[in-house]
């Protein structure tokens, strides 16, 4: 069970000069009620409950004429249109189930099991006993109509996770409470159609529909195909108090499933950020991290200063941490650890097909609980809701095309839709993380070029018994790689520096904080290495971290600092008391240096691998508790005479670093799991984008 307190449901009240601003999530009052009976689409098509409360069937009928003979004998297919991307599938007749072939099966489907079918682009193929056509079947494709966690129903669709109230066609799903006069509604709507995508491109629009009382008060039409992202509404409510008020909410002209997200009943009148009409608003929080973007990048960290010259223009403006460390050489955990508060070890998410665990308490979960409007944009990947990182958002994208410019849009869409709360904004892209794309447009071709490049020489040379690892190729091309990446600098920095324009043109820095910060870095062949993940160089665990506001004074702190710290950072930020488990201190109240660390265990053939970083000085050791009070190390270095780590002191027989392991030996061994790991199962899409981003291979 998660350890938290929470509020007073669908509630929150704040001081305020006249009378207090009230906030109803109409997420929490939800509740979904299950089939009792199949909910008819149409003349071929049903909605029918599943087993698990949480899900339902989409059943589509197959007519015995609908089957053709396939190649093989007692194999037949047919055609189908049920979009099955990520979920179950089964076949029916009557009370029998078909067996779906597994993967060792589909290799040679001449070997198919009796009575099993499996699922080929847009075909059915069913493999029966005997000569004669099938039996009248059903197609049952599984969707996920929602489940409660943290107090609100949540559930995905399309590329949106969050608190809202799902809606299917021909059902209408009520809430009745008392509304608060001079009141106003506000959703994000968003929906996907039961079909596949046409391949024609054509846009199919259902009609989303709130009725208060039985009088319809909103009535909008939204794509739901193909891709497309939903939009955000408010509805005025009659000024006048209404006592047990009906409201409902409705889908109607397409076989969809959709949802009202981040559903809550707020002031009709909320004025606009950093003009509220009540007294104590609490600082908006926009947290940008540019994954896998070196600490050099930047000039204050010694880098060229043409390279990003509006986002150094804004760390000169802001609060500067010198010394900042992730604690991670890639994004699973070094993310894992800003959200939740712990050090990798603790939150378990430390192996590729690992996620944080829904019984930690994140950053978001504790602003939410404490009034904050909370949301994400996320470029997906290991930053998605199957990794855990939308616990406690109420509005989560994930924009799987990667787009930096629509992630942007989307993030302004978000702040302009405000319903008066305090914000907190996180938005992660990939923009610098391979494959490099370059350019406005995120043009991809010069890296296929490279990467066709490379993996000739890679396969000519592994024909003639040189090289065994493909990295190994990438070393040699380490120059044209930086170069391909420092563009990707540059397009980001181009895109980022308006769009932070517009966040202060919105008034949301009055009062509030921007935090701009990285996960890791990249290598390019600096100690023989490429890319990141694996050991913890500098290069790789070095990010820039800084904090812009107004109410800041510009300066540069020399404390160590560490994405462990960004959770009690925020709190602080948010006058709120940070969550008792989580780790780190408030990087705006250091006042003395620590020791910071590191750790990968999943890359390395070496096994679990730490780094201790005390002062100047860093020690990389064996992860493995008989190492930590032996004082074992493996290298040494003086991080002030050697930034780059290129003399290592392990063979000078000095005392310190043996002495650094052994003195943190028991703070390392008090670092266990807060929770048992949870395991991700991808599904074939999922591991081809994880594959496009280098995981996996």
């Amino acid at each position: 069970m998660k350890r938290c307190v929470h509020l007073a449901l669908g509630t929150l009240l704040l001081g305020c000069a006249q009378e207090p601003p009230r906030w109803i999530h109409l997420a929490t009052e939800y509740e979904a009620v299950p089939l009792a009976e199949p909910l008819v689409v149409d003349a071929h098509t049903s909605v029918h409950q599943a087993e698990d409360p949480a899900a339902l069937w989409i059943e589509r009928t197959i007519e015995p004429g609908a089957w053709e003979p396939g190649k093989l004998p007692g194999t037949w297919k047919t055609t189908y249109s049920l979009d099955t991307y990520r979920r179950r599938v089964r076949l029916l007749h009557g009370e029998q189930r078909f067996q779906r072939a597994t993967g060792a099966e589909l290799r040679d489907p001449s070997n198919l099991p009796v009575d099993t079918f499996y699922l080929r682009k847009d075909q059915i193929h069913l493999h029966l006993d005997g000569e004669g056509p099938p039996p009248p079947a059903k197609l049952q494709v599984q969707i996920e109509r929602g489940r409660r966690e943290d107090g609100a129903w949540r559930t995905v669709v399309m590329d949106t996770v969050g608190a809202c109230i799902p809606v299917l066609p021909g059902r209408r799903e009520s809430l009745v409470l008392d509304l608060p006069p001079n009141s106003s509604l506000r959703f994000y709507v968003a929906g996907r159609l039961f079909e596949r995508p046409p391949e024609d491109g054509t846009t199919r629009k259902a009609r989303f529909l709130v009725s208060l009382d039985g009088e319809e008060i909103f009535s909008a039409e939204q794509p739901v195909l193909p891709r497309s992202r939903g939009t955000w509404h408010q509805v005025t409510l009659p000024k006048r108090a209404r006592s047990a008020a009906k409201l409902e909410f409705a889908l109607e002209g397409e076989a969809a499933f959709g949802a009202f997200f981040s559903p809550v009943v707020g002031p009709a009148e909320v004025g606009g950020y950093g003009q509220r009409p009540w007294d104590n608003a609490r600082p908006n929080v926009v947290l940008f991290l540019a994954d896998t973007f070196r600490a050099d990048n930047l000039a204050f960290y010694g880098g060229d200063p043409g390279l990003a010259p509006r986002l150094n223009a804004l760390a000169e403006k802001s609060v500067r941490f010198r010394r900042a460390w992730s604690p991670a050489s890639w994004t699973l955990p070094a993310q894992g650890s800003m959200l939740s508060g712990l050090w990798p070890p603790e939150h378990g998410a430390e192996l590729h097909q690992t996620a944080v665990a829904p019984e930690l308490v994140t950053l978001a979960e504790h602003l939410a609980r404490h009034g904050y409007r909370t949301g994400a944009i996320t470029d997906a990947a290991y930053v998605s809701a199957n990794f855990g990182f939308a616990q406690g958002f109420e509005w989560f994208i994930e924009n799987k095309e990667r787009n930096l410019i629509e992630s942007l849009h989307q993030a302004l869409e978000f702040l302009r839709a405000d319903d008066g709360r305090p914000v907190f904004l996180f938005v992660q892209t990939y923009r610098t993380h391979s494959p490099y794309r370059i350019g406005a447009i995120e043009d991809g071709g010069p890296w296929r070029d490279l990467m066709r490049v490379i993996d000739f020489q890679h396969r000519a040379s592994e024909r003639k018994g040189e090289v065994e690892r493909r990295e190994l190729a990438f070393i040699d091309h380490a120059d044209a790689l930086f170069e391909l990446y420092r563009k990707t600098v540059r397009a980001l920095d181009v895109q980022v520096g308006p769009w932070v324009e517009r966040l202060e043109t919105l008034g949301l820095f009055d009062p509030g904080y921007l935090i701009v910060t990285s996960d890791h870095g990249e290598a390019f062949g600096e100690h023989g290495d490429m890319l990141h993940g694996g050991e913890l160089w500098e290069e790789k665990t070095r990010v820039p971290l800084f904090v812009y506001s107004p109410e800041l004074a510009p300066r540069s702190v020399d404390f160590a600092a560490t994405l462990v710290d960004l959770p009690v950072t925020v709190a602080r930020m948010a006058r709120i008391q940070p969550f008792e488990s989580w780790r780190g201190r408030s990087l705006l109240e250091l006042d003395e240096d620590r020791t910071v660390f590191a750790f990968d265990r999943d890359k390395d053939p070496s096994g679990p691998r730490m780094t201790l970083i005390d002062g100047t000085r860093k020690v990389h050791a064996p992860d493995e508790p008989e190492a930590w009070g032996e004082g074992n190390f493996d290298r040494a270095f003086d991080l002030e005479q050697d930034p780059g780590e290129a003399h290592d002191l392990a063979r000078e027989n000095l005392p310190w670093p043996a002495e650094m392991v052994r003195r943190w030996a028991e703070f390392r061994a008090g670092l266990v799991p807060e929770v048992g790991p949870r395991g991700v199962e991808l599904d074939p899409e999922e591991e081809r984008r994880m594959k496009a981003l280098g995981y996996g291979n």
